[in-house]
């Protein structure tokens, strides 16, 4: 239950409401404690005239109230330009954007906080020290709200914007290719052994996998002296009923004691809806290429942008791709190999397939084919990149572009490839 709860706020939809719920408690906290520090002062601090707190604490109820309505519109119709003009699946990466969710949560906090001061001041909760200290932490939230404005401010340039869709669409898929090449099979050192499994978990629902627990199977493994091999990893799309992992067993189970194996493997496989970056390149360079998609659309024929996201894609392999040193950690656990060849043909082929009435996106993604083949990639990727290379050349065929053009394409893929 905890595993799942744990999966569940990894999501930014299902998040949204902590960093405020967060605030609120910190706001309520406050009171209390400012009550209690001020039974420790003996000595006399300055008056501080109730209405002049007041007056502060009603400015900041009122401003901040209209300000958390305004910035909550702001933030759904960046959500909504994202998804219109990029890709409903980078909304996401919209919704976690730190900055806007600081800006929010703090705002409806100082609300609260300035709510429940209020009503503090008016039954006489504080005695005069405890009024004092009651100005100066008003003092301080102010100065926060004006570093958080200021920086809201700043966020509100580039909030939604396709230049600010595709940063934060770069950040994550980089940062989940670099994972994955310093550990492609997440630290799992367990080789699927030749003889038949003794036991086979199939999924109990339709959707992608989204998260694994390697740590929490690690344990299962050890503790019930049994080995497992998973058969499909992040981002994989099974069915209910499909086989999604395998266990070898060390010595014979009861069947209750396989029914237990089974419950506890199959809380820590999470299985959703939609797929998730994190642990998962494969879903960042499709969603990359899905802004090229919508660029070079009918409606708003953006070349431009589309051989943006071209030469992000091939930044992102090259950069990323580092021979590290693996550290197995799970002896007890084994995963299936990532096909590495869908980093090309599912990044690319789409970008070709609606740009091939453009010459420059078609020559654009032919040139950085040429140098992702020139670049010590692996075998896979090479021969994923020729081969994509040579169905570029075959949309040639009826592409609605001048001949010379495609000569010059041709003469480009012969001298590379050939």
């Amino acid at each position: 239950m905890f595993n799942k709860l744990k999966f569940w706020l990894k999501n930014p939809a299902n998040s949204m409401w902590v960093l405020p719920t967060i605030g609120i408690i910190i706001s309520i906290f406050s009171m209390f404690l400012t009550k209690i520090w001020a039974k420790f002062i003996k000595e006399p601090l300055f008056e501080i005239e109730i209405s002049l707190i007041d007056d502060l604490l009603s400015i900041i109820a009122s401003s901040m109230l209209a300000v958390s309505t305004f910035s909550l519109s702001i933030m759904v119709s960046a959500f909504s330009s994202v998804s219109n003009s990029s890709t409903p699946r980078a909304t996401s990466l919209a919704m976690n954007d730190n900055t806007t969710r600081v800006a929010i949560a703090s705002f409806i906090s100082a609300f609260i906080y300035a709510i429940i001061s209020k009503v503090a001041l008016g039954i006489n909760f504080y005695e005069k020290n405890g009024v004092f200290l009651l100005f100066i932490v008003t003092l301080l939230v102010i100065i926060y709200l004006v570093i958080v404005l200021i920086r809201w401010v700043n966020t509100l340039a580039v909030l939604g914007r396709k230049s600010d869709t595709l940063d934060k669409i770069y950040n994550t898929t980089t940062k989940s290719l670099e994972n994955y090449f310093l550990e492609p099979f997440f630290k799992c050192s367990f080789e699927k052994p030749k003889t038949k499994p003794n036991l086979i978990i199939k999924s109990n629902q339709t959707g992608y996998i989204t998260d694994i627990d390697f740590d929490a199977l690690q344990s299962i493994a050890q503790k019930n002296s049994v080995s497992f091999y998973i058969l499909s990893r992040h981002g994989d799309f099974v069915v209910k009923y499909k086989d999604i992992l395998e266990i070898y067993f060390d010595k014979d189970k009861k069947d209750f004691e396989k029914e237990q194996i089974k419950k506890e493997i199959l809380s820590n496989i999470i299985i959703q809806s939609n797929r998730a970056f994190h642990d998962d390149p494969v879903f960042g360079m499709i969603t990359l290429s899905e802004v090229a998609q919508t660029a070079l659309s009918d409606a708003i024929n953006d070349q431009g942008t589309a051989i943006i996201v071209i030469n992000l894609i091939l930044k992102i392999i090259i950069d990323t791709n580092k021979n590290s040193e693996k550290t197995p950690k799970f002896d007890r656990v084994g995963i299936v190999e990532l096909d590495e060849s869908r980093f090309i043909s599912q990044s690319f082929r789409p970008i070709v397939e609606n740009g091939v009435s453009s010459s420059f996106v078609l020559k654009r993604a032919l040139e950085a084919l040429v140098e992702l083949y020139s670049s010590p990639l692996s075998d896979t990727i090479k021969n994923s990149v020729k081969k994509e290379a040579a169905s570029l050349i075959e949309y040639l065929k009826n592409a609605p572009i001048p001949d010379s053009k495609k000569d010059e394409l041709k003469s480009i893929y012969s001298r590379n490839f050939n």
